[in-house]
């Protein structure tokens, strides 16, 4: 189930919306985890609703490393009712730096961040 302004809209349902060439839409499932990467870390966006997940995938970004297991992942986890969000530990050979993560909803409620 999707959530849009006054409506919520079924996998199956078509929607129609208008939009100029500056606005870009973005349709998002309840409960859904986006890892944004910023100039200063990656901010864990929270679409509260449901619980979910997302995985945190990491490499240089400059090289072919991640063909021979130069990356690592991490597995994140939201649990509605706590409004929790958890952190495992990575998995995977590459040992870049680590960024900082931080969490936030976007109803602008608490979020409380675990790492493992």
């Amino acid at each position: 189930m999707y959530r849009i302004p006054d409506k919520e809209v079924d996998r199956s349902d078509t929607y129609r919306r208008s939009t100029d060439l500056d606005t870009i839409p973005m349709y998002v499932r309840e409960g859904a985890v986006v890892p944004i990467v910023e100039s200063e870390g990656i901010a864990l966006q929270v679409y509260p609703g449901a619980d979910a997940g997302a995985e945190i995938y990491e490499d240089d970004g400059e090289t072919n490393d991640y063909l021979d297991d130069g990356y690592r992942r991490r597995s994140v986890t939201w649990e509605e009712g706590t409004r929790h969000i958890t952190v495992q530990p990575a998995v995977g050979r590459w040992r870049g730096h680590r960024l900082p993560i931080r969490a936030e909803a976007v109803d602008g409620g608490e979020v409380a961040l675990e790492f493992r």
